[in-house]
């Protein structure tokens, strides 16, 4: 398609030519694409490069006509269109080149009614029907009916997945998975979400920089959540990016310093903790000791000055991110030593006492 509309324009700028693009967006539609392929097809079509700005959350979109993502911006925007949903500005796209070229007018109008028609798709849903949800992600499920179960869901059985488990206490967890699929679905990304059993699911195709995106629910809400985010994987392999998503969910609740949110491919070796047999894991003398020191009054807020320290690098740190007192954390890392037999500024000691504490938060509930 590169370089097809200067050769459409020789022909017939008027009729044909727009018809042609008008197919061609059409065509875009009807196979499924997202926000982002859109964005590439019409920057290759145009021999430009393409631009889209989500007016709600500030993200923007840019590809140049080969496809790579933010490139250099060395010309002025040529045209630009509001992106109409329901009559609201959710965003923008537009052009950018030196001068106008004879279907651009087209071309934009047409990549703003697109836009808009494939954000209406991207509506978040957090109320998707659960059968459908846990359908995707069932490991005994046939791959034809995972793909139709995607399809009714408005998903793209054909693009990458990737799976957040989320926690969703209190009494309200719809308004809880509601707003984490919001966020989620910033920037053009597609998600679709449900409440199974005591956890919320969140299917979620394309987007980048998904905790920064998911920050938001966190901070705004009340109650305590904490996302996993599985390895995004071709959609044959959503029992197993479920599968990674909640062990990634166990690590969030755990390490509360993380801010609630943890990304399975970043737990690298660490992720293998979550697979120790819970009674191997509570017989080591290590957790013991931190189950004990747990039963005391002040024992699970000595465990976490231990996490914080270890996860910030020094007890100053901790101090202020816990908003505690730098000699409060002080005193209460001496109880974990004391617990442990152990001195937390000696690094194979401070890593003796890390690991305990991981398992001890991993297999206590």
């Amino acid at each position: 398609m590169r370089g097809l509309l200067l050769k459409l324009s020789n022909l017939d700028p008027d009729v044909e030519a727009s018809l042609r693009v008008i197919e061609y967006f059409d065509q875009l539609l009807s196979h499924g694409a997202s926000l982002d392929a859109v964005l590439r097809a019409t920057a290759a079509l145009g021999c430009c490069t393409a631009g889209l700005r989500d007016e709600s959350s500030g993200r923007t979109l840019r590809f140049d006509e080969g496809g790579a993502a933010s490139p250099p911006m060395t010309h002025p925007i040529a045209f630009e269109a509001p992106v109409l949903v329901d009559d609201a500005v959710v965003g923008h796209v537009w052009l950018e080149r030196p001068g106008a070229q004879p279907l651009d007018e087209v071309l934009i109008e047409r990549l703003a009614v697109t836009a808009a028609a494939r954000w209406r798709s991207h509506t978040p849903g957090a109320n998707a029907d659960p059968a459908l949800v846990e359908l995707v992600i069932a490991s005994a499920a046939q791959e034809e009916d995972r793909s139709r179960a995607l399809r009714l869901l408005g998903m793209n059985p054909a693009a990458r997945l990737t799976v957040l488990a989320v926690s969703v206490p209190g009494s309200e967890p719809t308004a809880i998975l509601r707003s984490v699929v919001a966020a989620a679905s910033a920037g053009g990304a597609l998600a679709r979400g449900s409440v199974l059993g005591v956890s919320g699911v969140v299917l979620l195709q394309g987007g980048s920089d998904i905790e920064d995106r998911l920050r938001g629910p966190l901070q705004q809400g009340a109650a305590p959540v904490g996302i996993g985010v599985g390895c995004t994987v071709p959609v044959a392999q959503a029992p197993a990016s479920w599968a990674s998503a909640r062990v990634a969910l166990r690590f969030a609740r755990v390490w509360r310093q993380r801010g609630g949110i943890v990304e399975h491919e970043k737990l690298g070796a660490l992720a293998a903790l979550a697979h120790v047999p819970r009674d191997v894991a509570l017989a080591t003398p290590d957790v013991r000791a931190l189950a004990a020191l747990a039963a005391t009054d002040s024992g699970e807020q000595d465990i976490e000055v231990l996490l914080a320290v270890t996860w910030h690098g020094s007890a100053r740190q901790a101090a202020a991110a816990l908003h505690m007192h730098h000699s409060s954390v002080t005193n209460r890392l001496r109880h974990v030593e004391a617990a442990l037999g152990v001195e937390v500024d000696n690094p194979s000691d401070r890593l003796r006492a890390q690991m305990a504490a991981l398992l001890w938060r991993l297999n206590a509930a």
